[in-house]
């Protein structure tokens, strides 16, 4: 099976340190053109006068709007894309992004400081759902064993009434005895 969480996190550092290198230049032209203040400029020629409050024509615009929706290319019914084109396009896409996973080197392996962060969140996540189901577990128990010792009291008061005081105290500490050592 195709593991592409894995995947993503591998490629996600490459692809992020590519993306950083290749709009650098564009960021630093941007910083440096809102650096500059504002040139005042000659006086142009003036303007011929328009019409005001004339607005776009829209039964011109609607018309050349529907010309354009017109010229796509129509669906096929029952077909949403080119499966090979798109099996082609992701093929290229994979291709291009494991070109800029960087070769093995004789001698060198992963450390475990390159896995590290990896591990640590896997086991977190595992650890954290068994404190769940752990918790849940033994409040669980906890409830059915308050229950099961409710009863038994409300069976042994009853009972009580025909057997002695020490025999009575007998019963409920052996049953409380059991209920402790399930509790541990």
């Amino acid at each position: 099976m195709l593991d592409t969480k894995a995947i993503a996190a591998a490629l996600a550092p490459v692809v992020r340190m590519h993306v950083a290198e290749a709009t650098a230049p564009l960021i630093a032209r941007i910083a440096e053109l809102e650096k500059r203040q504002p040139e005042r400029g000659e006086p142009g020629e003036p303007g011929r006068d328009g019409k005001d409050g004339r607005d776009a024509d829209m039964d011109a615009l609607k018309a050349h709007l529907d010309a354009l929706v017109a010229a796509l290319p129509k669906p096929e019914n029952g077909k949403d894309a080119d499966e090979r084109a798109v099996a082609e396009m992701v093929s290229l896409a994979v291709a291009r992004a494991v070109s800029e996973i960087p070769l093995p080197v004789d001698g060198k392996s992963v450390t475990a400081a390159d896995v590290e962060p990896l591990v640590r969140d896997l086991v977190g996540q595992a650890a954290e759902g068994l404190r769940e189901a752990q918790s849940e577990a033994v409040e669980r128990a906890l409830e059915s064993a308050k229950n099961r010792l409710r009863d038994d009291m409300n069976q042994w008061s009853a009972e009580r009434r025909s057997m002695s005081d020490v025999e009575f105290l007998s019963r409920a500490s052996v049953a409380l005895g059991k209920q402790i050592e399930f509790r541990q």
